[in-house]
């Protein structure tokens, strides 16, 4: 549906997590947009496993907010395919973006050998390059660039979606 969930909570579970309470919020993230699009109870995520069952009346609502959002600015009548499933499994939007990263890495990979393209990687962020960079590819959310361990240099080469 393209909408982050997030856990609500007081407390910690662990390092990263927070303590879970009955209600998610559902919310549309970008760059620069920070839209609710609404607050659940669990029973959101209870799927159906007989096309005769119904679903649950949060998971309904859900739906009912995807298909607003889905339909904005559309002429009246219109067909709309919110998102286009591939035959991996994974929407049409996510194979767009491996596709992305893939041709970033092909085409970049090679350069992370030359060491006078990665002195000008360092040189344009005013740290000192070390004497032996040892750049990898990471994912950062979904944004991919290079990232050196050693000076925590990481440069962005592609944004993602989010």
């Amino acid at each position: 549906m393209g909408f982050y969930h997030l856990h609500l909570g007081h407390t910690r579970e662990g390092a990263k997590i927070s303590g879970r309470t009955d209600e998610v919020i559902f919310a549309k993230v970008d760059r620069e947009h920070f839209t609710v699009v609404g607050i659940f109870d669990h029973t959101v995520f209870d799927e159906t496993n007989h096309i005769t069952q119904a679903m649950s009346s949060e998971r309904q609502r859900l739906w009912e907010i995807f298909e607003k959002f889905s339909m904005q600015g559309a002429p009246a009548n219109s067909i709309i395919v919110p998102s286009s499933i591939m035959l991996s499994g994974h929407s049409l939007r996510i194979v767009q973006l491996a596709q992305k990263y893939t041709a970033i890495i092909r085409d970049r990979d090679p350069m992370l050998d030359d060491r006078s393209y990665l002195n000008s990687l360092y040189g344009e962020t005013g740290i000192l390059a070390p004497k032996n960079p040892k750049p990898e590819w990471y994912l950062r959310g979904t944004d991919i660039g290079v990232f050196d361990r050693a000076t925590n240099l990481y440069v962005v080469y592609g944004n993602g979606f989010n």
